[in-house]
């Protein structure tokens, strides 16, 4: 591998430290502290490692690994400082549903999936703090889009009509069931909630007058999905 760095004051390319391992269709993304992490990528198949760049020192270090190798994902950088690697190409390669989670602080964890595997999409990130994965591949040109809802764990797709969602923890449901009640109906609401169950999710108050489908939660005595 062989990387250089832009001076864009003087329109000039210097050479500085390399890579320790090379890498292609990978991400880099800079962070709040000025350091890039560059994220999986793929060089005889996609890549589980990470990787910091240090502009200051010109060096690379290593930062933990991913949970599933990836290639040809996304990597935004959320206002709270973590990163959110989703989709792409997993190490069987195919395209992947899975998503993490980069914190400086603390390394990697497992963040919700998306509902449609992708690779090759944008993840961009909205004013209300929000991520938009939209397009993508997955045996064929994907048309569909999906909002991830960064302080919730909570992703909400909407296929009917047009809504805002709520990104504060303790609304994000209220939000999803106000969106889906105020349009026609047909809506998706999956719940990503990480760590092991069964968990609780209190509903007191909130309630649904549309067709809905809920992914990811059971009521008692019925069958998921109801």
């Amino acid at each position: 591998p062989k990387e250089e760095l832009y001076d864009p004051a003087t329109g000039t390319w210097s050479a500085t430290g390399f890579l320790t391992t090379a890498r292609s269709r990978h991400t880099a993304t800079l962070l709040h502290n000025g350091k890039v992490l560059v994220v999986g990528g793929s060089f005889g198949g996609p890549h589980a490692s990470a990787t910091l760049y240090d502009a200051a020192t010109g060096t690379w270090g290593a930062t933990g690994g991913l949970d599933t190798g990836r290639d040809s994902h996304t990597a935004t950088l959320l206002s709270n400082g973590t990163v959110l690697v989703a989709g792409g190409q997993d190490s069987s390669l195919n395209p992947s549903a899975s998503a993490e989670l980069y914190d400086p602080a603390s390394g990697w964890s497992v963040a919700g999936s998306l509902n449609t595997a992708r690779q090759q999409h944008t993840a961009t990130l909205l004013p209300d703090g929000t991520v938009l994965a939209a397009g993508g591949f997955n045996g064929t040109a994907l048309a569909s889009a999906e909002l991830y809802g960064p302080d919730s764990g909570i992703i909400v797709t909407n296929t009917n009509d047009d809504w805002a969602l709520c990104s504060e923890e303790d609304c994000s449901l209220r939000a999803a069931a106000a969106a889906v009640n105020a349009g026609s109906g047909g809506d998706t609401v999956t719940f990503a909630i990480s760590g092991e169950g069964p968990h609780v999710i209190a509903t007191q108050g909130i309630y649904f007058n549309r067709s809905v489908t809920v992914n990811g939660w059971s009521q008692p005595g019925s069958s998921p999905n109801t």
